[in-house]
């Protein structure tokens, strides 16, 4: 852990950010407890809700047919946007991403 260069970034960026305020401190914060949960979960398993790819798969081609059935009533921003909801919708949110690598650590349980 010690000799992980992402780590010790991390730990640098924290450190950096106890002698900030406001926005800066949060955003230096941020980055650094994301950089740690993604680098502990780097091992585990999926970031998947659904581990079943035929599930999926069918999940994301029938919901994209329902928006093209309305794409004439959308304009192309709002097509894209929900298109690109769609397209992530097995993906765990973020929320869960951080608090599922301290669980795995036994930290938060």
């Amino acid at each position: 852990m010690y000799h992980d260069k992402e780590y010790l970034r991390s730990a640098y960026l924290l450190i950096e950010a106890s002698t900030l305020k406001g926005c800066s401190q949060a955003s230096l914060g941020a980055v650094a407890l994301e950089t740690i949960t993604k680098k502990i979960q780097e091992k585990s398993a999926t970031e998947k809700i659904l581990d079943d790819k035929t599930v999926s798969r069918g999940l994301l081609h029938d919901l994209n047919k329902v928006i093209k059935k309305y794409a004439d009533r959308l304009r192309k921003d709002q097509l894209t946007i929900l298109t690109n909801k769609i397209n992530i919708l097995n993906n765990k949110p973020n929320s869960n991403k951080l608090t599922s690598a301290f669980d795995q650590m036994g930290i938060m349980k």
